[in-house]
């Protein structure tokens, strides 16, 4: 027992705290407020999750409430449960959104052989996430003081009086427990101020003095999405054994025992309790998890009581038929079905399961989805029983579960007990199935030379050879796309390499968007290879040339269909007509030039001399500046036409002019004379 063990869930209304001390038989609580939310409208919004993945449990049942009964005996329970995040991130905690866990409590009863579920309460929705380390290791707690995520190694707490608030409690219709969503907010219809919308037991169900040695435990059962979508769904339930009994006054008691089993449903209590329960666990592929539990009795005089509990821990598509196959010579008698009630206004009718018997087998069924939608399916959370006496001993056998959504798949068949029959013979070898798989089948004596040599890699007790195998591959399709690595890209567990790839991508055609063309939409338009005028271009014809890529290398450009040399969205024009378009030209107004050289466009680079210098830059252009006969170091060239600075040349001008005039005056005086 957990004494001493305290959690506080703070939350307000307003700026208001009030504090209240609950105080239990053996657990003191030493604060609890109560409200809707803790959150500011600034805090409604989670900022990026870091990295890693949640992985919620019930870390404990810490707290029990009895609420009352109404005059009939119903009576009104609630249980206070702490999570615990065991993963790697965090987990949302967002109050107004759909990102918060959803909280179920469920009462079973273990009582003469039979496993039962009595009660169930609708779903709390969660807020504000503690970090408490009630399952911290040696990382400590990762907690977020915002309270919008329950981080690594933090836990939470609820109070059986939150967990019983009658305001948070919505729905068990809304919530898909495999893929952990749910709508939200949720709506309800009123209802009763004292048992409604919490864990409701019928008086007979509970009472002490109509369940004398009856032993009770009490389940809790997270449900989140971001769990969910990291694979951890399986663990979220956890269960406490609990007791129910008359004080001295004679007033009615409810106590915790001993500790609370983590990770581990109820019905896992059946087996611990009994080591003759037959235990099965049953995956249905692309879902969730049931749990199927059995135990045959022997009554003496060659009776046998068969007993069954099947557990449905988080498959959305639900069961609606049960089927255990028996000889056709087997008589059958005491036939029962046992379900627990929804109440509160829940939409799901409640009609118990018909039973039907037939030469092979005995079935009980509810309504088709198809019939009726919210049939008394064997839903997420609950437990429903099926029992006969049969005058035949227990021997291994093959049990069938409906599914009741529509799927991929209508049937699941898992390896159970029940009364023994004709063989059964799926490949014609004189053998039954069971004994094809196993040697060691109970209650069949098994051909120890024949017997064991088929497989059942998916352990549905049918050998793999009578399943179908579209590929040959010796596995049945089943296994190849649910635990091997075949694809199946529709879901209809046929395995991809067995369906019609017509354009050879890899891609079937029921997956594949464009199942004529290898590469589907090549430019990425939303038109399929096949169906696009312009199956490379986005959008056709960009330039509405009336061709499109590869005949038209530029696309978007109207006036050429190839590069050439100017590229795309430049003109091949050739302004001096010599061949070389301007683009290339350096000299695009010259013919004779495409280069600048060292004369520039206008300028011929001539070098008449042949001295290797353009005439543009030659002192001596027509003379040879490499001619030296004197070999002086000085070119010819040079000496012939001295250097002459610049004042030397205005010099040489004024002496011109002088004589100039001179010359001019004679003359004149010449005439006058």
């Amino acid at each position: 027992m957990r004494s001493g063990v305290s959690y506080t869930k703070w939350s307000a209304q307003g700026l208001c705290l009030s504090l209240t001390v609950v105080t239990m038989a053996v657990f003191f609580l030493p604060a609890e407020v109560h409200a809707d939310t803790f959150l500011t409208e600034a805090g409604n919004t989670a900022s990026s999750s870091p990295s890693g993945s949640p992985d919620i449990i019930v870390g404990d049942i810490y707290e029990i409430q009895f609420f009352g009964a109404l005059p009939d005996g119903r009576g009104a329970f609630s249980i206070g449960t702490v999570s615990c995040n065991k993963g790697t991130g965090p987990a949302n905690w967002i109050w107004n959104t759909p990102d918060h866990p959803v909280i179920a409590q469920h009462f079973y009863r273990l009582h003469q052989n039979r496993f039962e579920q009595i009660g169930m309460s609708w779903v709390k929705h969660g807020f504000f996430a503690q970090s408490q380390t009630l399952c911290s290791g040696p990382g400590g707690c990762a907690g977020d003081a915002g309270g919008m995520r329950l981080g690594p190694g933090c836990s939470d707490a609820y109070s059986a009086s939150l967990n019983g608030q009658i305001g948070n409690l919505g729905p068990r219709s809304d919530i898909n427990a495999f893929t952990g969503e749910f709508p939200y907010p949720f709506n309800a219809p009123p209802s009763n101020i004292l048992i409604g919308r919490r864990i409701v037991v019928e008086g007979q169900d509970y009472l002490p003095e109509q369940n004398i040695g009856a032993r009770f435990f009490a389940e809790g059962h997270y449900i989140t999405k971001d769990d969910a979508e990291a694979g951890a769904q399986h663990n979220n339930a956890s269960y406490r054994p609990i007791n129910i009994f008359r004080t001295l006054n004679s007033s009615l008691s409810v106590e915790l025992l001993d500790e609370t089993i983590r990770t581990k449903p109820a019905i896992r209590a059946w087996r611990a309790s009994d080591p003759g329960v037959v235990e099965t666990d049953i995956y249905v592929p692309g879902d969730g998890l049931f749990i199927l539990a059995a135990k045959a009795t022997d009554l003496g005089g060659d009776q046998w009581a068969y007993e069954y509990a099947l557990h449905n821990l988080n498959v959305h598509r639900s069961a609606d038929r049960f089927s255990i196959p028996i000889d056709a010579m087997s008589i059958l008698t005491d036939v029962g079905f046992h379900d627990v009630n929804y109440h509160s206004g829940e939409i799901y009718d409640g009609t118990d399961w018909t039973v039907t018997q037939s030469v092979d087998a005995v079935s009980w069924a509810t309504d088709t989805f198809a019939f009726n939608p919210e049939a008394n399916a064997l839903r997420w959370g609950t437990l429903y029983n099926f029992r006969f006496y049969a005058d035949a001993p227990p021997v291994a056998t093959p049990v069938t579960i409906s599914l009741f959504r529509p799927g991929p798949i209508d049937t699941v068949t898992a390896l159970t007990i029940g009364p023994a029959r004709s063989i059964i013979d799926c490949n014609g070898n004189g053998f039954d199935d069971l004994c094809d798989i196993d040697c060691n089948s109970v209650g069949l004596t098994c051909d120890q030379i024949t017997c064991g040599t088929s497989s059942d890699v998916n352990a549905n007790a049918i050998p793999d050879e009578c399943e179908p195998d579209c590929d040959n591959n010796g596995v049945p399709d089943t296994y190849d796309v649910t635990l091997a690595p075949s694809s199946d890209c529709n879901g209809n567990l046929v395995p991809d390499t067995c369906e019609v790839d017509t354009d050879g991508d890899g891609v079937i055609d029921v997956c594949d968007p464009c199942p004529l063309d290898m590469f589907d939409d090549s430019d990425g338009d939303g038109v399929c290879d096949s169906d696009d005028p312009c199956p490379f271009e986005n959008p056709d014809d960009a330039d509405q040339d009336g061709l499109c890529f590869p005949a038209d290398q530029c696309p978007n450009d109207a006036l050429k269909i190839a590069a050439g040399f100017c590229g795309c969205g430049m003109p091949e024009t050739d302004s001096d007509a010599d061949g070389t378009p301007d683009c290339v030209d350096e000299c695009p107004a010259n013919p004779n030039k495409i280069s600048a050289g060292v004369c520039g466009c206008s300028t011929p680079d001539a070098d008449s001399d042949g001295d290797g210098i353009a005439d543009c830059q030659d002192q001596c252009p027509g003379v040879s500046d490499l001619i030296d006969l004197d070999n002086n170091g000085t070119s010819d060239c040079a000496e012939h036409i001295p250097t002459v600075s610049t004042w030397g040349l205005v010099v040489l001008a004024l002496m011109l002019l002088t004589a100039g005039k001179l010359n001019h005056l004679t003359r004149r005086e010449y005439f006058v004379s």
